[in-house]
């Protein structure tokens, strides 16, 4: 990629463009409002507990992908 949006490091992918940041925002403003969402919703709390892991592993395996896709080579 020309212009990269992500920079590896040991074992996290930093952000090193505006898009970057703006994908960083938009995951942790995604996982926060599900959070909010979920926890209005659910009556049991091991059904909040694995609704919430689940949107947080999801998001962040989407992340994942989005940053190696665009990450400095």
């Amino acid at each position: 990629m020309k212009n990269p949006w992500f920079e590896h490091k040991r074992r996290y992918y930093k952000p090193v463009s505006t898009y970057g940041w703006l994908v960083t925002a938009a995951a942790i403003s995604y996982i926060g409002f599900s959070v909010i969402r979920i926890t209005g919703q659910s009556l049991k709390l091991n059904e909040t507990l694995m609704n919430i892991s689940f949107q947080v592993i999801l998001t962040g395996v989407i992340f994942i992908l989005i940053a190696y896709f665009t990450q400095k080579r």
